[in-house]
């Protein structure tokens, strides 16, 4: 590189030193984050209501043979469908998922849900546990209520809600 050519490199750099250096400081800004204004919200999750559960009943058939049990509820206001589950434990650690028929029920605003049990459900003892929840589209879905029956011997039962 040449020897004027060298110079006049550094006298442009320390010129463009000068100028920047004699610009005024830009003026200060208040950033949002430093915004005296305060903000203050709070978050709660939807409540998913449960179906009302009002009755259960056991229909013993003829000495408990061909028997049934039917659910009086009412569907909570929302509710897209319902979901029917049956166990031999309190827990529903085995559970099967029932499809009764339903039907309007003498009740008003009321549904009864029929749920029929095999051939010797009512004559064979032990007890049975209906889970009965609302569906809320596809993703959403009810607290389980809970009716109890118990059958005793030769279509003798009782039949409660519980939870």
């Amino acid at each position: 590189m040449r020897p004027g050519r060298r110079k006049l490199q550094t006298v442009f750099i320390i010129l463009t030193a000068v100028l920047f250096a004699a610009q005024p400081a830009p003026p200060q800004t208040e950033a949002a984050w430093a915004d005296a204004e305060l903000g203050a919200a709070s978050f709660t999750a939807a409540t998913i209501a449960p179906v009302t559960m009002t009755a259960c009943t056991f229909n013993p058939g003829l000495l408990g043979i061909a028997a049934s049990y039917t659910i009086t509820y009412r569907m909570p206001a929302g509710a897209t469908d319902t979901l029917f589950e049956y166990s031999t434990t309190a827990g529903f650690g085995n559970v099967t998922v029932l499809a009764p028929t339903v039907t309007p029920s003498a009740t008003a605003n009321h549904l009864d849900a029929t749920i029929s049990l095999d051939l010797l459900g009512g004559v064979l003892t032990g007890a049975k546990y209906f889970g009965l929840s609302a569906r809320f589209g596809s993703e959403w879905q009810s607290t389980r209520k809970v009716a109890q029956g118990s059958a005793i011997v030769l279509g003798l039962a009782t039949c409660s809600v519980v939870a």
